[in-house]
């Protein structure tokens, strides 16, 4: 939680209070080294009077207090109060699985917590600044989440305050930029002065807004352009300062901060991403000018990355995870088959282990789901291992990680560099989940046209959505299993979807109530998925085992050749034949396998930590967090007290 622990009580004369904060417990004590040189304690000297103790300029992040310097602790006598800016929850979403479920409050909670005045990365920790990066790949996310257009409007004019007094037309990695102390951010970080802007109008449709950021926009694309002149004007910047793909797990080890993807291909692909959105705003705004000026070098900037970084034939020559993400999502490619199978051969040689990092998995599952990968979407999505988001649930988590394993599987902490347990960034899965799996996708500045399309697979068997857009609410509600599909839809007044149902029929409807049913062939079990999700299903072993015992023997065995393949890659495979009609064969008997929704009864190999469906996450024992609203943890605790001394003073 974000706030402070209010004290009701009376300390003597000189008596001091000493309440310290931290987000995770060590051997079961109490613990704060990953906040490195900040204190988080609040001290209290007594004046012999019974009064409430509380902080008045200044909030703190934690999950747990400890209480020095009182003979006697009672809980009874301390309250966690809760500080956020006051922004309306606007989502609505609750699917079949409690650990996905868990993974959106979550982020909700993880928002609801940074999301005060400005948009820090994290609460807790000496730093708590408004990172750009962070604010900048989780904003759609964040509109989803709440109604967020005066918060972000209000961070804007940071950003431009910064930019023209500090930074003559760059963009900080921190604003506000304390005076000058940050520099300009480099690719993804300072390209929040461009995708902000474009992203806040595309969900609350404010041209006002829209004009008075322009110039920001372009001022900062303007640095752009000198920067790349600098560099000998190829339409490229290949040099200079970027975070990269921060924290990703393919650098030199996987704790190391600085990724795998190259930096000069990041930096261009943002010089592309943000002239781009400088064209789509110029168009709105009607300026004739300035869209065929920067469309021009938009086209100029596209063909240099293809020159520069693809090979003839059409391959990407950065071949880390993130590269094809970036490739995928914005669309720069000579031929997107061709880099789709770049991608799965990266995921093989990956075993299927994401190694993103900041700039690489806020877009991991658009990407996927965009380009009819949703197997491997959803595959990612609903692993239970590190690295994954299901992970850090399982192991009780009630905000986002700033890392991948920010807690080991025994719960000790991984280190105390860059370690926070409450780090927004990685939230930004729920704009996949809400646009792509649940299917609300925006096309028009301010919700006034949507698409539908739901992205199934049989983990997901159901999905509830309701969104409070600008325009009014948006409803979804489906069922999914054995291939039977029955969508709910509702469009609000003045809007207008498109609805794809999985079979392919498509339906353009406005305002009204809509109920579909069609079915679809999307199965559990192919030739196509990779051996070991095939061999963790009993059936899916037996028919393997049946059908190819050769490679169900290498597979078993753990031949990591064999594991992390699918049966349609092994055909005429020189080490591991298989035959064309063993692989029919096996596909023939996979499909008939039925497998229930993972919610509804399949194989969920972890429990989920229980937390009460609040919008808070469950108390620590010596604070109550509140809104001042108490947790219901505790209410069910205080009636439980209650029940047994009331039944002792009836007994005596």
């Amino acid at each position: 939680m974000v706030g402070f622990v209010r004290y009701k009580g009376s300390l003597n004369n000189g008596q001091e209070l000493i309440i310290k904060h931290g987000e995770v417990l060590q051997d079961k004590c109490f613990y704060n080294a990953n906040y490195r040189s900040a204190k988080s304690l609040l001290r209290y000297v007594g004046d012999g009077k019974s009064r409430v103790y509380e902080p008045k300029f200044t909030f703190m992040g934690f999950r747990y207090a400890l209480i020095e310097g009182l003979d006697n602790v009672n809980p009874q006598d301390f309250e966690g109060v809760v500080i956020y800016t006051d922004l309306e929850k606007t989502i609505e979403c609750e699917t079949g699985s409690k650990k996905i479920n868990q993974l959106i409050k979550n982020a909700y909670w993880g928002q609801r917590g940074n999301f005060l005045d400005v948009p820090t990365d994290c609460p807790q920790r000496d730093e708590r600044l408004g990172w750009t990066g962070d604010s900048q790949v989780f904003s759609n996310t964040a509109c989803y989440n709440m109604n967020s257009y005066n918060f972000y409007k209000k961070f804007i004019k940071d950003l431009r305050g910064d930019q023209i007094m500090y930074l003559s037309g760059d963009i900080p990695s921190v604003s506000p930029c304390l005076k000058g102390e940050f520099e300009g951010g480099g690719a993804v970080w300072a390209d929040a002065g461009t995708i902000i802007p474009w992203n806040l109008y595309m969900n609350y449709g404010d041209k006002l807004l829209l004009k008075n950021s322009y110039q920001m926009m372009k001022d900062y694309v303007d640095t752009l352009i000198k920067r790349d002149e600098d560099q000998g004007n190829k339409h490229l910047i290949l040099q200079g300062f970027t975070y990269g793909d921060w924290l990703a797990l393919d650098g030199f080890t996987e704790q190391k901060t600085l990724g795998g993807t190259d930096n000069g291909f990041i930096l261009s692909v943002y010089y592309y991403v943000s002239v781009s959105n400088l064209v789509k705003a110029a168009k709105e705004l009607e300026l004739t000018d300035d869209v065929e000026k920067y469309e021009e070098l938009q086209k100029k900037i596209y063909q240099a990355i293809l020159d520069e970084f693809y090979s003839p034939n059409g391959r990407l020559t950065v071949h880390t995870q993130t590269a094809y993400i970036l490739s995928l999502y914005y669309k720069i490619y000579k031929d997107v088959e061709v880099i789709k199978k770049g991608y799965r051969e990266r995921l093989n040689r990956d075993l299927y282990k994401l190694k993103t990092g900041f700039t690489g998995t806020p877009l991991l599952m658009l990407s996927l789901f965009d380009n009819g990968l949703d197997a491997d979407a959803y595959r990612f999505l609903y692993n239970q291992k590190y690295p994954g988001w299901l992970y850090a649930v399982n192991l009780g988590a009630t905000t986002i990680w700033e890392r991948w394993n920010s807690l080991l599987e025994d719960g000790t902490i991984s280190g105390t560099s860059m370690n926070s347990l409450n780090h927004y960034s990685y939230g930004s899965v729920c704009e996949a989940i809400y646009s792509r799996i649940a299917g609300l996708k925006n096309l028009s500045p301010g919700w006034k046209k949507v698409l539908i399309q739901p992205h199934l697979n049989y983990r997901m068997g159901k999905m509830n959505l309701a969104y409070h857009s600008i325009s009014g609410t948006y409803k979804i509600s489906w069922i999914f299993n054995e291939g039977k599909f029955d969508m709910n839809v509702t469009i609000p007044n003045g809007a207008e979807a498109q609805i794809v149902l999985p079979n392919g029929e498509t339906y353009n409807v406005g305002k009204g109530d809509y109920h579909y049913e069609c079915t679809t062939d999307n199965k559990a079990l192919s030739i196509d998925i990779p051996l070991f999700e095939i061999i963790e299903n009993k059936d899916g072993a037996s028919v393997l085992k049946k059908t190819i015992p050769s490679i169900y023997n290498a597979a078993v065995s753990g031949d990591i050749e064999v594991l992390y393949c699918t049966i349609r890659q092994l055909i005429g495979n020189y080490f591991h034949g298989v035959s064309q009609e063993e692989a029919d064969k096996c596909q023939e008997e996979l499909v008939k396998i039925k497998i229930p929704p993972i919610e509804d009864g399949g194989d969920d190999p972890t429990d989920v930590p229980t937390h009460e469906p609040t919008d808070e996450p469950t108390a620590s024992p010596t604070a109550s967090p509140t809104d001042q609203k108490t947790d219901p943890s505790l209410k069910s605790s205080l009636l439980t007290l209650s029940i047994f001394l009331l039944g002792l003073i009836i007994l005596f």
